[in-house]
């Protein structure tokens, strides 16, 4: 167990690095500059709509991977783990933090494809910061 902790803290660490450079990288001026030369276009309804379940289903990830974190360090704060029980809380926990990292930056910019998540933390951004298009309807 000592070493799954080094590892996940090795990620926790290095994880935020790799994405700030992953964000420079993708709003670089020469990949955007292209874009600002056309006005974007309304997205269609149908294309909203799935941006839409794409966050909802994004901040269940998340909700469900706090959950467990919390409820799995608190089990093993009190002592309650018993019979491997916590090693398969852990094992959920990882589980479902990279499913949720996966399905994170799934998600294109119908538009230009630029993945969401590297453009916002969590939620779906009222814009494309590289193409401009409206994200979200009640932007």
């Amino acid at each position: 167990m000592h070493t799954a902790a080094i590892i996940l803290g090795l990620i926790g660490v290095l994880l935020p690095f790799l994405l700030v450079d992953l964000r420079r990288y993708a709003l670089r001026p020469a990949a955007t500059d292209r874009w600002e030369q056309t006005p974007p276009a309304p997205l269609t309804a149908g294309a909203l709509l799935q941006l839409a379940a794409w966050q909802r289903l994004n901040l269940l990830l998340f909700a469900a991977f706090v959950v467990l974190g919390l409820g799995g360090g608190l089990r093993s704060w009190t002592g309650l783990a018993k019979n491997g029980m916590g090693l398969i809380v852990f094992a959920v926990f990882l589980l479902v933090g990279l499913l949720g990292l996966a399905h994170h930056f799934s998600a294109k910019c119908p538009r230009c494809g630029l993945r969401i998540g590297v453009q916002n933390s969590l939620v779906l951004p009222c814009t494309c910061l590289r193409c401009g298009v409206t994200l979200r309807q009640d932007c």
